[in-house]
């Protein structure tokens, strides 16, 4: 059972003229204190907007878990979503990307279903709806575009980073990462990174280099075998995984927003599909675009409700 909770009322703000919503992507918070959003770390879980004649519901999801598609499902079905905005996908690849419509199109739903991603699942249910999905993030281009124009980071930092944080996910895939085998996949990425970076391919740092780059920046030289998920960091960590981590994170975010206003610019009734921490992030810059939420809804819990019936239970 879920239930629906977090129900507020505002008023309408009349005429709209475009473009009525802006993200204001200096009010994304830069690092999140979990003791301040405790509601927000429940997830999978709901937030739903509604301004002028906009609603937005924002599914916060928890990745390649059953409960986080039963949700999608069901805020689809409810919504009736004209656009759904999708992680994992570059904004520049436009509506209707062919890197997710390749893999639904004409795959029955229940084996899209099967794969547990909600990027893949809320594809095929806006294909076979007639309605649209677009991806929110940036390239990796456009990343570089932001960190060095914000930060003193350089595009040889952004390639490294991006090439190690990769590690666990390479382990967890049973890669192979011994010498010899994590050289190999360090070379095969960092000539994908590069070529998205624009980066000529004589001046890629090859596995040596990036190691260096590792050893010099996190003060230790780079194991394979105990290496940890980077995460997200912050600006002035003694870790310069962690550091390029921070503005990759922000960047990511503020551009995820930008994506968000975009749509509801367009469109009347907009589908986010993003894991938890994104929402936590970006809650601020949305309250102050769409109002307050007038719905949260969790799974078998109410954490907050005007409704005093709720109050017996």
């Amino acid at each position: 059972m879920w239930l629906c909770v977090f129900a507020l009322a505002f008023g309408t703000e009349g005429e709209m003229a475009p473009p009525a919503y802006t993200f204001d992507i200096a009010a994304v918070r830069t690092t999140l204190d979990r003791s301040e959003v405790p509601r927000l770390r429940i997830v999978p879980s709901v937030v739903r907007f509604s301004r002028d004649d906009v609603r937005l519901s924002f599914l916060a999801s928890r990745h390649n878990g059953e409960s986080s598609i039963a949700w999608l499902e069901r805020e689809f079905d409810t919504l009736r979503p004209e656009v759904v905005v999708i992680e994992g996908v570059a904004r520049n690849l436009g509506l209707n990307p062919e890197v997710i419509l390749s893999r639904v199109d004409e795959v029955d739903y229940a084996t899209v279903r099967a794969s547990l991603s909600e990027a893949r699942v809320a594809g095929k249910l806006a294909h076979e709806a007639g309605s649209s999905f677009v991806g929110a993030e940036p390239s990796h281009a456009e990343t570089l575009e932001r960190l060095v124009a914000t930060t003193d980071y350089t595009a040889t930092d952004l390639a490294c980073f991006l090439v190690v944080r990769m590690i666990p996910q390479w382990t967890r895939q049973g890669e192979d990462v011994s010498p010899e085998g994590i050289d190999a996949l360090f070379g095969r990425r960092i000539a994908t990174v590069g070529a998205q970076l624009q980066i000529p391919p004589e001046e890629l740092p090859d596995g040596p280099a990036i190691r260096r780059w590792y050893e010099q920046g996190d003060g230790k030289p780079l194991d394979v075998t105990s290496f940890p998920k980077i995460g997200h960091g912050t600006p002035d960590h003694a870790l310069i995984t962690k550091r390029v981590g921070y503005h990759v994170n922000l960047i990511r975010n503020q551009r995820i927003g930008e994506t968000i206003a975009e749509m509801v610019n367009a469109h009347r009734r907009v589908l986010v599909v993003f894991g938890g921490s994104h929402y936590q992030y970006m809650a601020p810059a949305l309250v102050e675009m769409l109002g307050e939420p007038f719905e949260v809804a969790l799974p078998e819990r109410v954490i907050y409700s005007t409704d005093r019936r709720h109050l017996s239970q």
